[in-house]
């Protein structure tokens, strides 16, 4: 999830608001998991709206790793040679960083979930079903993300070639990544009735092709991308303030309608929850794009180091924070406590600090961590 892992490619140039990006997604996936288990068990609670809208204001987390999956890669590759070479080190590196790492930590995950809920699975049982859920992303339920990228890399050679044989086709790559995300949908809504939907590329062909064609764009873009006084101009306001309430009305719909299924059990079209989730996790890592070069300039270095020490172990912090979850849940208070709330709050922070903390020790003085934890930054 950061530039060295499962985003990766070999840099073109760093780009500061790139990695707070990455940091702030990365703080949303681990909150997303710490409030799961409260969205279901505090709906009785006074304060259960905070929990609800911290859990579902974040929905925008893992679409903006596909969006800089996109980017990042389209920025750094498309005014490169697609050589043999290129492929071969592009894959290699992919193979080593990022599907090792899933491999070795769908084990883990496996192993630990049987045990401890199915450990009277017959051996010959357990092992076909651990190798259909390592094939399909679903180990343990936020491994999907990587099954994801691992179908976008190899999707990639074939788009960078097109789209660099073809300049002209970059205009409609954000049309044909709705079409495509939207016939998906459709077809699952009219007949496939896929039990793990957003596990398939198509889900995120939007987000992936608008990060794509911006990654293209962007040295030309960054200034008219870049919200500030000094850039503004009538136009850019107005396409700024556009873009700002899109997030907000999107987001406010998301918040009302997962609410009203969440307390009221009120049912939606999937199609209509669906289109929500497009819509606000599109206009959130819009919104997110324009506001990071301001905030990556702004932010005092009490949160600007930690946030880019974050991004730069993300990958490492993804895989490694539900374990943390796993075991501190193990010793959750009872539901009248008075800590409770501390305790859900604790959550959060052990599994973002524990996970970060470990990862960069490990990267730091355990060699071959790489293979864990995907490519580290290099020891200073």
């Amino acid at each position: 999830m950061n530039e060295q892992s499962a985003l990766t490619a070999e840099p073109r140039g760093r780009l500061s608001e790139i990695q707070l990006m990455r940091a702030i997604a990365m703080v949303g996936v681990v909150l997303i998991h710490a409030t799961s288990f409260a969205t279901v068990q505090m709906k009785a609670s006074s304060v259960y709206w905070i929990y609800h809208v911290l859990n579902v204001s974040m929905a925008f987390a893992t679409p903006t790793f596909i969006f800089l999956s996109g980017f990042v890669l389209f920025y750094n590759y498309y005014d490169k040679p697609l050589t043999r070479r290129t492929l071969g080190h592009f894959y290699r590196k992919r193979l080593v960083y990022v599907i090792v790492p899933y491999v070795l930590f769908s084990i883990i995950y496996y192993v630990l979930y049987h045990y401890a809920y199915e450990p009277g699975l017959p051996a010959a049982e357990t092992i076909h079903d651990f190798f259909v859920r390592l094939a399909t992303g679903r180990a343990y339920t936020h491994l999907y993300f990587v099954f994801i990228i691992a179908q976008f890399y190899l999707l990639f050679p074939l788009l960078l070639s097109l789209l660099q044989r073809f300049p002209a086709t970059i205009g409609w790559a954000v049309p044909v990544g709705l079409a495509i995300q939207w016939a998906f949908f459709l077809w699952n809504d009219a007949s496939l009735q896929l039990p793990n939907l957003k596990s398939w590329a198509p889900a995120y062909a939007s987000q992936y092709l608008i990060g794509a064609v911006l990654g293209i764009y962007y040295p030309k873009l960054r200034t008219w991308l870049n919200v500030s006084r000094q850039h503004a101009t009538p136009g850019r306001a107005a396409a700024w303030m556009l873009a700002l309430l899109a997030w907000l009305a999107a987001g406010a719909a998301m918040l009302a309608i997962h609410y009203d299924i969440r307390m009221h059990k009120a049912e939606y079209s999937p199609l209509l929850t669906d289109a929500l989730w497009t819509a606000y996790s599109i206009t959130s890592a819009v919104m997110l794009l324009l506001l990071s070069p301001a905030l990556s300039r702004r932010l005092p270095s009490l949160l600007r180091i930690p946030l880019d020490s974050i991004a730069a172990y993300s990958f490492g912090i993804y895989l490694f924070h539900p374990l943390v979850l796993f075991l501190y849940r193990q010793h959750q208070p009872g539901d009248a406590s008075a800590y409770l709330h501390v305790w859900y709050a604790g959550g959060f922070a052990a599994a973002l600090g524990s996970a970060w903390l470990i990862t960069a020790l490990a990267a730091r003085f355990v060699p071959g961590s790489t293979l864990l934890f995907g490519e580290l930054p290099k020891r200073r």
